[in-house]
């Protein structure tokens, strides 16, 4: 076992020497390639660099002596071109010349042939004024079809104009109602000036009151003008219903004739117009709904009510939002001041000017209630805003998380320690409050939207050329063609019936006479069995006597 251990050993020592020479062969081999390699690299570059430049050479004289012969070229298709154009010339003026000879001949020609054509053309005429004055009959028959329809046209534009009126009436006394509003708020500004003195609530809540008063009426002439719609809307769906019945009707008889009259495939007409009284169906209902919805009390914001609040937030160390979320007065204040700042541009020049007056204080308490007004937000909807402004400044995960929710049992401590993280500057930035406002406004409004959104559509302006163009579609549903056949077919119906009715005439009559002949069989047949009975039963002088 050793010694087959030791000639093991010694085999895997010479191969083990073979594999370390044949290494080393193989590596000096590689060194050789690597070095052949890059001298063949430089030998190729040095004669690419040679070829380039023979080749530059000789695209720059190839380049110079196409040119010379372009310019040879050149000079001599210029010189054949002048000779051409002066043969041209040549012979485009004995062209006119001839062609002008021509023309005078003709022209004596035309001269008599148009004497000759003068008399033909007097028969033509006194043929197409007979066909004319055809046709002008079949036009009148035709206009007195148009005259009745646009007589009910007329009719249907005269109750839109009535409409049409009595909304302009309402939009005049809107308008009147703004002027007065408007004298009366220029009014006051000037006793406002004259009397500085006075305080400026009395002004504000003069304001408001107005306001309210505008906003009610507003309301009121809407519920008008929605009342108005509705009844028209529901007129004109009546009167749809009973044109699209008296159409189908139309359709009926016409399909009738066609497949029993005439025994023809009946193809029903495409009414490429849509009913424009489609959206007014589910538009009525929602439209009232949003009538009786409306309240008439306008909810707005006096300047009392924000100052109860900021007495409120100054009381209280710490104010809880909707979802629990700390927030401090003075974080409430900068978040007020910031909303006035950004949706500033929403006041109106005259109040500017009469806010210059008052103090920051007033100012921002005028400026809140101005634009709750406005935005229609409530007291109520104040702590939700201020927590979604809150969320919205504060999007990420780990900002929400510091934020800590806290009840009745807190400290004092933990409430100042969170005071001051929300009372920082980072809160929101200034650029995303009016991103946030409109979001917010969004949510809020959501759910009344749809009702609002049915009621201003309802009173939109309708459409007059549409209704036309659908009214005229239904009109031409049976066309003037389809008409002369419905004559020739009633004419031809006439003559049937009063042949029909003469048959049915014609029917009774032999079922009388067959009844009568029925009779007189039946009294034949009677006299014929009597007259068989008879010689029988008679005596035989009775015989006698009939025999003579």
């Amino acid at each position: 076992m050793c010694r087959a251990h030791c000639r093991h050993k010694k085999i895997i020592d010479a191969i083990q020497q073979d594999l370390k020479a044949r290494d080393d062969s193989f590596v000096v081999d590689l060194k050789k390639q690597t070095e052949e390699l890059q001298l063949m690299l430089e030998r190729m570059m040095e004669q690419d660099n040679t070829l380039t430049k023979a080749y530059r050479e000789e695209l720059e004289q190839w380049k110079e002596t196409v040119h010379n012969e372009e310019e040879t070229k050149r000079t001599e298709d210029q010189t054949v071109w002048e000779k051409c154009m002066k043969t041209l010339l040549d012979t485009e003026v004995e062209k006119l010349l001839k062609r002008q000879r021509a023309v005078e001949e003709f022209d004596t020609e035309i001269y008599h042939m148009i004497f000759k054509e003068y008399d033909n053309h007097d028969i033509i005429r006194n043929q197409k004024f007979e066909d004319f004055q055809n046709l002008e009959l079949e036009i009148h028959q035709i206009e007195t079809e148009r005259i009745f329809i646009e007589h009910k046209i007329k009719k249907q534009k005269a109750d839109n104009a009535k409409l049409k009126a009595d909304e302009s009436q309402l939009k005049a006394k809107i308008s009147s109602f703004k002027s007065e509003l408007t004298k009366l708020w220029v009014n006051e500004q000037t006793d406002k000036r004259r009397k500085e003195q006075q305080p400026m609530e009395q002004h504000l809540k003069e304001l408001n009151r107005k306001s309210q008063d505008y906003e009610r009426l507003q309301k009121k002439i809407l519920h008008y003008v929605l009342s108005n719609t509705i009844t028209f809307e529901n007129m004109w769906l009546i009167l749809d219903a009973e044109s699209k019945e008296l159409m189908e009707r139309a359709l009926y008889v016409d399909s009738t004739i066609y497949k029993e009259v005439l025994r023809m495939p009946w193809e029903p007409p495409t009414l490429s117009l849509a009913d424009p009284g489609s959206m007014w169906e589910g538009r009525c209902a929602v439209s009232q709904a949003s009538q009786c919805s409306q309240d008439p009390a306008i909810a707005t914001h006096t300047d009392a009510d924000i100052e109860g609040f900021y007495s409120e937030g100054e009381a209280e160390v710490g104010s809880t939002a909707e979802d629990g979320i700390v927030v401090t007065p003075r974080t409430v204040k900068k978040l007020m001041e910031l909303i006035c700042d950004e949706a500033g541009f929403l006041l109106e020049v005259k109040i500017v000017k009469l806010l210059d007056t008052l103090d920051e204080k007033e100012r921002t308490q005028v400026k809140m209630g101005y634009l709750f007004n406005t935005l229609g937000i409530e007291e109520k909807d104040v702590p939700k805003l201020v927590s979604y402004l809150y969320k919205f400044g504060q999007p990420s995960s780990k900002d929400s998380e510091d934020v800590e929710k806290t009840g009745p049992s807190d400290s004092s401590d933990e409430a100042e320690s969170r005071s001051s993280t929300t009372d920082t500057s980072d809160l929101i930035d200034r650029n995303d409050i009016l991103h946030a406002l409109i979001c917010f406004l969004d949510q809020q409004g959501s759910n009344t939207n749809i009702a609002d959104q049915w009621s201003v559509q309802s009173v939109e302006v309708h459409d007059m050329s549409k209704e036309e163009a659908y009214w005229e579609s239904k009109w031409n549903v049976i066309t003037p063609d389809k008409l002369k056949i419905w004559d020739v077919t009633n004419e031809n119906l006439k003559r049937h019936r009063a042949v029909l009715s003469e048959i049915s005439e014609l029917n009774l009559e032999v079922q009388s006479l067959q009844q009568e002949n029925t009779e007189l069989q039946m009294v034949c047949m009677l006299l014929q069995q009597v007259c068989m009975d008879q010689p029988l039963s008679l005596s035989p002088d009775v015989t006698q006597i009939d025999m003579e």
